[in-house]
């Protein structure tokens, strides 16, 4: 079945990449995920062709290519990618992968980040069926997604006003995202879809830490309230708060944990000797 085939059903994705602020936004995760991400797929095994499904800045395709790999990455907004455009191993689908075709080729990997959160649950199903297919025997898939609600996130704070802030940013945070459709109970749920779909040797690695104000996850908050800031005033909160959280999120006083990350790994059955 080619991806063009598949009932677009889901929600649009929330942020807008291509704005400055959301140029900032995919900086800040790259910094807070590429280790996670780059020890789950050294212990993988990188070799051969591999799809990187929402590239985004280009920092994981950039490592496929470090490890000898030959690299297609998809992508809603191409932009960023074109500063690795001089690696002939390097090629550039630009679109949605709800949409796109991937062709005949077969993938001895496939790795995809913050992606299938913002997919449908039948969207899921039926990529996960056309991921397999697209895999060599014995290639891997390498699924990543948040995992969590963003509640008791806030480890450290100058007093009990700010964790309270800190606390409501995180309500409001994830009723936006719900709103918009993403799932973020979704990572969770990974290592049994893909058994359903046939993948096997399915594992999932987990990754969270702490990070101090001005660092990291609080970063990544911060630029995520300039982002959506209509939708938070929209929810009830104030300029004057929103002001006053992201001074918080600069204060190395203040420590938050990260959203759980789940990544999950699984591989197309060889045929039986």
């Amino acid at each position: 079945m080619s991806l063009k085939a598949m009932h677009h059903d889901g929600p649009d994705y929330l942020f807008d990449n291509s704005s400055a602020e959301g140029g900032n936004q995919v900086q800040h995760l790259a910094r807070v995920l590429d280790p996670h991400t780059f020890r789950v797929l050294a212990d993988v095994g990188v070799r051969g062709h591999w799809l990187d499904i929402g590239a985004g800045l280009g920092t994981v395709s950039q490592f496929l290519l470090d490890q000898g790999a030959h690299v297609v990455a998809v992508d809603i907004d191409p932009s960023p990618l074109r500063r690795l455009g001089g690696d002939e191993r390097f090629e550039v689908v630009h679109g949605d992968i709800r949409l796109v075709s991937l062709g005949e080729r077969r993938y001895a990997g496939i790795h995809a980040r913050l992606v299938f959160q913002h997919l449908s649950e039948v969207e899921r199903r039926d990529l996960l069926t056309v991921l397999l297919r697209a895999l060599v025997p014995g290639g891997a898939l390498v699924l990543s997604d948040w995992a969590g609600t963003g509640q008791d996130l806030v480890r450290r704070s100058p007093s009990p006003q700010a964790t309270a802030l800190l606390d409501r940013f995180q309500r409001v945070l994830m009723g936006i995202i719900a709103a918009a459709g993403a799932d973020m109970g979704w990572g969770q749920r990974t290592l049994a879809a893909m058994v359903d779909a046939g993948f096997a040797d399915v594992a999932t690695y987990y990754d969270s830490r702490t990070y101090r104000g001005g660092t990291g996850i609080c970063l990544l908050h911060a630029s995520n309230s300039r982002q959506l800031e209509g939708q938070f005033l929209a929810a009830g909160m104030t300029r004057a708060e929103l002001e006053e959280l992201r001074r918080l999120l600069a204060d190395p006083d203040v420590t938050l944990s990260s959203y759980l990350m789940c990544t999950t790994v699984g591989y197309r059955p060889s045929p039986a000797p």
